[in-house]
Parts: structure tokens; sequence; C-alpha cells
């Protein structure tokens, strides 16, 4: 791994702000960060699946018996395969082989992709003219992906520097990600039509409940690590104070950045159906405070 430039992530859970923020760091001519490069069958050039792919190691590991995990071979029996988000979970050493030729392409190999800066050509190979004035590598990492044991330890053998983005209002992030399905639009560089949807309240208490020990557990488990935490909230009110804070953490020049990205969603009042009964499951609880 190039020990010059500093390594970071951007971690964060769907439907927080990471695309925007992504891109914002990413527009900064000494800061490359990529996308969501270990996502599910991602077309973007600079992704694990088009890595696999292009290196046809579909090929050298299917000759490979990896303590007789045939499943695993099965799958990857036949070459361009696209690379299955379950495969980030299997900690074997044939998905940690992947891995880490992926990184080590993505860091040091000036071929590799560059990130899409743009929604509309995110599956385009990008050449990178940042290699002579780039200080710091990092692409997001959401915390499913964290489950792979392989990837912990490379955030910390390696140094990685983290930056938490982390959605406060929990109620908001449930909602973004179901307007976003009923639209079947996760970004957009245009202002979108306010929708209004129904929310099952049936487990909506648990929902909130286990989202918000999820970012505890993870903002825990990182105390001890080079952390910076943004919120959300504070990056739509004020993103140059954000972006100043992360152009700090990383050591690099401050510049005036900004993003194209939109946002998608509304207040839960503008945008829930059945907000009143919402209103009265939330109210009394520890979770009203996501209510207006």
């Amino acid at each position: 791994m190039n020990t010059s430039k500093k390594k970071f992530v951007l971690l964060s859970n769907q439907r927080s702000g990471s695309t925007a923020f992504r891109l914002l760091l990413n527009s900064h001519n000494q800061i490359r960060c990529h996308d969501e490069v270990l996502l599910k069958e991602s077309g973007a050039k600079d992704a694990i699946g088009y890595f696999v792919e292009q290196n046809n190691l579909t090929q050298q590991y299917q000759k490979k018996d990896y303590h007789g995990d045939s499943k695993w071979r099965k799958k990857w029996l036949y070459p361009r395969v696209k690379w299955n988000n379950s495969l980030v979970h299997a900690n074997n050493k044939f998905t940690t082989q992947l891995i880490k030729n992926f990184l080590e392409s993505l860091f040091n190999n000036p071929d590799h992709s560059a990130p899409w800066e743009s929604v509309k050509s995110w599956n385009n190979f990008h050449q990178n003219g940042k290699l002579d004035s780039e200080k710091a590598i990092g692409f997001k990492l959401m915390y499913y992906e964290l489950d792979n044991q392989f990837i912990r330890n490379w955030l910390k053998e390696n140094n990685v520097s983290i930056i938490h983005l982390v959605r406060r209002n929990k109620l908001e992030r449930i909602l973004s990600t179901n307007l976003a399905k009923a639209r079947q639009s996760w970004h957009s560089e245009n202002k979108s039509e306010q929708i209004r949807i129904h929310l099952d309240t049936r487990f909506l208490l648990s929902q909130l409940a286990d989202e918000v020990d999820e970012t505890d557990a993870w903002s825990a488990y990182f105390d001890s690590y080079n952390t910076l935490t943004l919120e959300y909230e504070a990056f739509s009110s004020d993103p140059d104070s954000c972006s100043r804070s992360a152009q700090d953490f990383l050591g690099v020049e401050f510049k005036e950045l900004s993003t194209s990205l939109r946002k998608l969603s509304g207040k839960p009042s503008e945008v829930i159906e059945n907000y009143e009964e919402v209103y009265q499951v939330l109210m009394g609880t520890r979770f009203e405070k996501f209510l207006e």
C-alpha cells in the first residue's frame, strides 16, 4: 500500500448523505474519494466487480481449494460472474485475497479507474488526473461491509482514518429509503416532485432502536481510531463547515467545495401519509425527538 498518502474511508449507512459528501470530497484536487466500491453488481469501473472480471480472477481462483469451500468455488466456477454482496461476508481465503488484490490496485495502480463525478457517468471509465496532487485516497464503506473480518483488520493494520457520517434522525433515514424505493431513484441532480408514503408502524419502534444501537456500536468500535464524526443534519444545514472539518482532518489545502446532488426527502409530516398514526406511536418514547 502507498504509505505517502493518507488512507481513509467514509463510513456511513445508506441514505445518510454519504454520496453527496463523497462527491464533495472528490471535487478537491488533493482528494480522491471513491464510491461504495464493494457494492453488489456495481457497474462502476473503479469497483471490485469490474476489477474481478478484467483480471479473470474467477478463472484463477477456481483452481484452488480454500478449505474445501465448495459453495464459493461453485459460485465462482465461471468467468464474468458478478461480485456479490454475500461474498463480502464470507471471511474465507478466497474473498480475502480478492479484496486484498482489489485494494492494492485501488490505491496504487495509476490505471485504476478514478471515481465517477456525475450520476450520469457512474459506470464509465475515468482517467485519474490527480496522481501528482492527491494527498488523501479513500472510499465509501457501509456498516454491513464491516461484517468482513479482513476489512476490519485492514483498517487497523493500515492506520486508515475514519470519517464517520451519521444521520441522527433515524426516522428520516427510514423515510428516505422508502422514498428512494418508491421513486426507483437513489440519487438526483434535479429537484424531485414530492411524494407521500404510508409508513408501517408495527415494527417502527424496534426498527428505530436497532438503527440507534447500530450507529452507537460502530461509533464505540472506532473510538480509538483516528476518527472524525460528522452529522448529516449539520452537513445539510452548513455544508461549508463540514467540508472545512473534513479537509483539516485529511490534511489538505482548504478549498471551497460544492455538490450538485439534491435531497430527495422532506419533513416527516410532509412525506408520511399516516403521520398522525406515527406521531401517536412515537410520542412519549425516546424517539419522539425524530418528529418535528
